[in-house]
């Protein structure tokens, strides 16, 4: 009985023994995990992509104005340079195409019936030096310039210049062919966000934009329609807020 109760003794210190060094151990393998788990997704999120070329794209701004696509450029540690291109046309831009789909007729000064469709089209050159000074946030100056011609569009609406040959008829509508040139500095401050290769950006900032617009020298739409002198130039020079996403890739070499 005795030797019996010794044995039983000795196997429960084995036992206890035992069941310690596995916790001990699954301890320490579980902490190993967990800091391999963080350690795996502090790779997501790199400090920023100064070394490699980013192509990105506002996924906004194209429903009203042009499609636009950017490239960021590294020049160093800290500093990169982005080119912006932007194009557009009322085929594809959704407020464009809204306002292209009806077809107006007028009476020319012989009293023949023409038809007549809004149609919008240009491009966008931009460049921008861009500093990050920290966690991913930056500070861009931008400079842009813009060229746009429209046809039988509202140039009152679109830019708040003066319309209306005739300002005793306000009921009828204004409709003039010109072409609309921009040229802009902005300066914005943002925060980028690399998961992987995927980047997305917020940013926000000030702007100071001169637009310039000709009344085309054939702008003439019949006495249904106010319009602006043929020819005439209207410039105005306003500030500008900014606030806006780009998203895009990272292309690693």
């Amino acid at each position: 009985m005795k030797q019996f109760v010794l044995i039983l003794s000795l196997w429960c210190c084995f036992l206890h023994h035992n069941g310690f060094a596995q916790y001990s151990n699954w301890k320490v393998n579980n902490s190993t995990t967990n800091y391999n788990i963080a350690d795996s997704m502090s790779h997501l999120f790199s400090d920023s992509t100064r070394s490699h070329l980013n192509i990105k794209i506002n996924p906004l701004q194209w429903i009203w104005d042009d499609a636009r696509v950017l490239f960021e450029i590294p020049v160093g540690k800290s500093n990169s340079i982005l080119f912006r291109f932007g194009y557009r046309n009322s085929g594809f831009t959704p407020n464009d195409r809204k306002l292209a789909k009806t077809e107006e007729f007028y009476r020319d000064s012989v009293d023949i019936i023409h038809s007549a469709k809004y149609s919008a089209e240009g491009y966008g050159f931009g460049i921008a030096f861009r500093h990050y000074y920290g966690k991913n946030w930056f500070f861009q100056p931008l400079l842009l310039y813009k060229s746009y011609s429209f046809t039988f569009s509202n140039s009152r609406r679109l830019d708040d210049f003066p319309a209306c040959l005739d300002p005793y008829d306000d009921q009828k509508p204004d409709r003039d062919d010109f072409s609309k040139q921009v040229y802009s500095f902005e300066f914005t401050v943002g925060k980028m966000v690399l998961i992987k290769n995927f980047i997305a950006e917020v940013y926000a900032g000030i702007g100071l934009r001169k637009k310039k617009l000709i009344i085309s020298e054939s702008n003439y739409y019949g006495f249904e329609y106010n319009f602006n002198t043929p020819g005439s130039i209207y410039t105005s020079i306003w500030p500008t807020l900014h606030l806006g996403i780009n998203i895009g890739f990272n292309i690693k070499h």
